[in-house]
């Protein structure tokens, strides 16, 4: 799903300065929290990936996505159509030789392989929103670098996961729009279990 503009620039929420209780893990998966008088129920996965985007992003916009040179990557494409969007490219950790009729990629950003990498070469430079298809594709590369559904983390290595989530410009949505948590507020669980 293509990235929004609204989906890159929803307000944050005031979570920067609050202090969690970490509760537990369910099925390795969500990470159970206490914070602000509501239990929270995040996605480790979704938060994981926000964290992963934000920096790629930062890094994105500073030009200062590593890459890694490959094997030469021939791509058909028109030579016109990659020299007007060069430097997105080359932000983004590309770098290509034009050689005549053809495009060659040299370097590939470092947290891809070389069939991820085509494919999003070629998605940036076929798409009439450049920016927006660069800023997906970093939101598909953040998605492979992130723990996993089902990935067990202790204590402190969610503790690490949720301070970064916290400090996120958006801690509401991943890169793709999900949600990236269940809140349900305390005063809520005390009524159904007649505690008030």
């Amino acid at each position: 799903k293509p990235l929004q503009e609204t989906t890159l620039n929803q307000p944050t929420a005031l979570y920067t300065t609050a202090k969690f209780e970490m509760v537990g893990q369910v099925e390795d998966t969500f990470l159970v929290v206490y914070l602000n008088g509501d239990v929270y129920f995040i996605d480790q996965h979704v938060a994981s990936e926000r964290v992963n985007y934000e920096i790629l992003l930062k890094k994105f916009r500073m030009g200062s996505i590593q890459s890694k040179k490959v094997k030469p990557i021939d791509v058909a494409v028109d030579r016109f159509t990659v020299e007007d969007k060069i430097d997105l490219l080359e932000r983004a950790g590309f770098k290509v030789e034009i050689l005549g009729d053809r495009v060659r990629i040299t370097n590939i950003p470092v947290y891809t392989d070389r069939e991820m990498a085509k494919r999003l070469f070629l998605d940036i430079v076929n798409s009439q929103t450049p920016l927006l298809e660069t800023e997906r594709a970093l939101g598909e590369i953040a998605c492979g670098l992130s723990t996993t559904a089902g990935e067990f983390l202790d204590q402190k290595e969610a503790e690490i996961l949720l301070k970064q989530w916290l400090l996120t410009d958006n801690p509401n949505l991943c890169p793709h729009g999900r949600p990236i948590y269940y809140k349900i507020p305390l005063e809520t669980i005390k009524r159904k279990v007649k505690r008030k």
